[in-house]
């Protein structure tokens, strides 16, 4: 089973630099489908990505048919239609050039006040053309906040994420506007991207059984440049990111089992952080590699007074972002942090680059107990754990597996694949415990831990330079050699509140049922957690 990763896109870069010289590019979704009689198209976005009961949400459609209907529906363990539109007037609106950071600007198609009765959870907008004999769809979605909330545990979902890696109109923080590609370290893209705008196939949706492995294995790395399969319809970086791959399936899980949860937004953290003093436990899930500081200002306050958080994600907080227009922009200058205004001033602080970086040091191990820095993935490598090696089986989280020392927790789902979190490793009496001066909380203890490939292990020397200079702060031998050996590391820590970092995006593959130790861990987090 293969996946691409941050080592990929390195391993990659050379590919991309002949690419661009031939201009051999196909984007996805650089321009609005064109108008077609014969074949309807249809796009849409919205203009929040969450919202509480009274607030006005516009929903924004271009289509080529002449109607079309809407339906909202709350995801759950059943979908749930709440709110439905019918035989609505069709218009095609052209996407602008510069849609991908301003948004698309279209004119509103509908819209509705969220009534007070509906419940906190994910909400999916579906459109689709109601001219006979077609059938084409697209989504968007809002998140429904609680106003009045009476659940003990609140889902932040990763949004910041989907954003940073959907391209729709020609670009995104991972792909560059004027080549279609990523740049030369393989991360970097544009500067600055906008929620106002389509949501590429795949992110939201993708049918049962749809694995971009097996899309990638059978068509080969040039799929990824191609960006597009143009069987689905669906472009690489759906695998990167969006609801439907980690998030979705906690959603179904958490409802499924009983448990009242609410939800919001990456951005809901910074722009309501009165919200989240209200619960007793946050969680989240998946891939969320993108943090503000006000986000992290909102979580670490609430551990500090008492409250928990279980990190069932991985790649946590690697980047620094801003949000500019109410948070429907958000801006992160990556490896190309001298030009951020910010940087060199009074703001430097809040330069939107990596956290780890020598000029911001605010570790992202101080609110998670883990870096991503020192990590990496297992995703090619098939005969690798892909679980985790049980270090402290007396911890209650352990509690009803069975596992003891030793035991690979969750190799059956294989949870250690994507994107991971870790720290520099000691040893101790057989027993692992996170290097001396690494920056963390003292109550810290690894639960489990397994050896991955790292991330940064595949490049050049100009390519270590660059990015240890922003990751790290210096390009010393010893820095190399620190994040040349790492392990992905499942832990745990209380100071007023407790927190678990499951330091792997994957969590999620052991609550389909194959793996019911992955499933009684989560349990026992939760039940003690929410109290």
């Amino acid at each position: 089973m293969s996946e691409i990763t941050r080592r990929d896109l390195l391993e990659l870069s050379a590919a991309a630099a002949v690419i661009r010289s031939i201009g051999a590019v196909a984007r996805v979704s650089d321009k609005s489908p064109q108008p077609s009689a014969s074949q309807p198209t249809i796009e849409v976005y919205t203009n929040t990505l969450s919202a509480a009961a009274g607030d006005n949400v516009t929903i924004h459609v271009s289509t080529t048919a002449r109607h079309f209907n809407v339906q909202m529906a709350r995801v759950g363990v059943e979908e749930t239609i709440v709110w439905t539109r019918a035989n609505l007037t069709g218009a095609f609106h052209p996407t602008p050039d510069d849609a991908w950071e301003n948004g698309c600007r279209w004119p509103v198609s509908t819209s509705l006040a969220i009534p007070a009765a509906w419940k906190s959870g994910y909400y999916e907008i579906k459109v689709t053309t109601a001219d006979p004999g077609t059938n084409a769809d697209a989504r968007a979605f809002v998140v429904v906040r609680a106003s009045r909330p009476t659940a003990k545990i609140l889902f932040v979902l990763a949004t910041n994420t989907y954003g940073a890696y959907n391209d729709y109109g020609g670009a995104s923080l991972y792909v560059q506007k004027k080549t279609g590609i990523p740049g030369d370290w393989g991360d970097d893209g544009e500067y600055q991207i906008s929620f106002e705008r389509p949501w590429p196939p795949g992110f939201l949706w993708k049918p049962d059984g749809w694995q971009v492995e097996e899309w990638l294995s059978s068509k080969g790395w040039g799929a990824f440049y191609a960006h597009v399969d143009k069987e689905t319809g669906f472009p690489f970086w759906c695998r990167c990111a969006g609801f439907h791959n980690w998030e979705r399936v906690m959603v179904r899980w958490l409802e499924q089992k009983g448990y009242e949860v609410d939800y919001a937004v990456s951005s809901d953290l910074e722009l309501h952080p009165e919200l989240l003093p209200r619960y007793r436990l946050m969680i989240t899930a998946g891939h969320d590699e993108y943090w503000s500081w006000g986000m992290r200002d909102t979580v670490e306050q609430f551990i500090g007074e008492g409250g928990n958080v279980c990190f069932f994600s991985g790649d946590i907080a690697f980047w620094q972002v801003r949000y500019a227009h109410n948070g429907n922009r958000m801006i992160c200058y990556k490896h190309d942090y001298q030009k951020d205004p910010y940087f060199d001033t009074d703001k430097t602080r809040m330069t939107a680059t990596c956290w780890s970086s020598d000029f911001i040091h605010h570790p992202v191990s101080s609110m998670t107990g883990m870096d991503p820095m020192y990590a990496g993935n297992d995703t090619l490598h098939r005969s690798a754990a892909r679980g985790y090696l049980v270090y402290r089986p007396e911890h209650w989280i352990f509690n009803g597996t069975g596992l003891v020392f030793g035991d690979v927790l969750g190799h059956n789902s294989a949870i250690v694949q994507y994107e991971t979190d870790g720290c520099p490793i000691r040893f101790e009496s057989g027993l692992p415990y996170p290097a001396s001066d690494f920056e963390c909380p003292s109550s810290l203890e690894i639960l489990g831990m397994v050896p991955v490939r790292s991330a940064w292990s595949s490049q050049t020397a100009d390519q270590w330079t660059k990015s240890l200079r922003v990751t790290a702060g210096n390009t010393r031998p010893e820095a190399i050699e620190r994040l040349t050996h790492v392990h992905a590391v499942m832990s745990t820590f209380t100071k007023k509140g407790t927190v678990f970092c499951a330091g792997t995006c994957d969590w999620t593959s052991g609550l389909t049922g194959k793996d019911p130790a992955v499933e009684r861990i989560t349990k026992n987090l939760l039940d003690r957690l929410s109290v």
